[in-house]
């Protein structure tokens, strides 16, 4: 500011020393002074003008950049948290699937055992009663409970398979069993009746929940 008024004021002290002064510079001289001091003060001050709207157009365009990185940076953390998120929801898929194929595998492996042993009882009533004897040692329920634990570990935390279990529970610890005092062909009936329900409610268990 000071240096401004320097500028300005020391045109007008030249002048009043030549009007009130002895005549050390002359009039013409100041003329021309006056001509080349405010020529080359107004060439400096568009000199100045122009590098301050340079320097305006170069800031300008520097915080236009620097928000416009701003805007990739955030545009690029949206997508990759969109994919991370996509990414998730298939792992989950997956998960689901490998699991729907390993209950469905475990419930055909468990009806294939338990109708075995269903049906050994079966022919032990039916054998007894036209006097054969057979072991009950060959009637064995081993390889059925083990498909039976194995899917009650697989799906006791899963809400969804809640129905499937509780048909699994009937048909392992009451409709798999046959006494001879049991009308057989009543009991047979009974027996694939809770089988097919036991293969439908997986069936809609593994369509259900892969949708969830």
């Amino acid at each position: 500011m000071g240096m401004f008024l320097f500028i300005i004021i020391l045109p007008i002290l030249l002048g009043m020393l030549i009007l009130f002064g002895n005549n050390i510079l002359k009039l013409s001289d100041y003329i021309v002074f006056c001509g080349s001091y405010f020529g080359d003060g107004i060439g400096g001050i568009c000199i100045l003008g122009s590098i301050y709207f340079i320097l305006k157009d170069n800031f300008k365009a520097q915080k236009e950049n620097k928000e416009s990185i701003i805007d990739i940076q955030d545009e690029n953390k949206r997508l990759i948290l969109e994919i991370q998120k996509e990414n998730k929801k298939c792992e989950i898929i997956r998960d689901k699937k490998a699991l729907c194929s390993r209950v469905s595998e475990h419930v055909a492996i468990y009806l294939t055992y338990i109708s075995n042993y269903f049906y050994s009882q079966y022919r032990f009533n039916i054998k007894n009663g036209e006097g054969e004897n057979i072991d009950l040692m060959d009637i064995d329920k081993t390889k059925a409970s083990e498909m039976y634990f194995l899917l009650k570990i697989e799906l006791n935390q899963i809400p969804e398979a809640g129905v499937l279990l509780d048909e699994l529970e009937m048909i392992h610890n009451d409709y798999c069993y046959i006494e001879e005092v049991d009308n057989n062909l009543e009991k047979v009936n009974e027996f694939q009746n809770h089988a097919d329900l036991l293969m439908e409610k997986t069936k809609r268990f593994v369509d259900d929940y892969i949708k969830i």
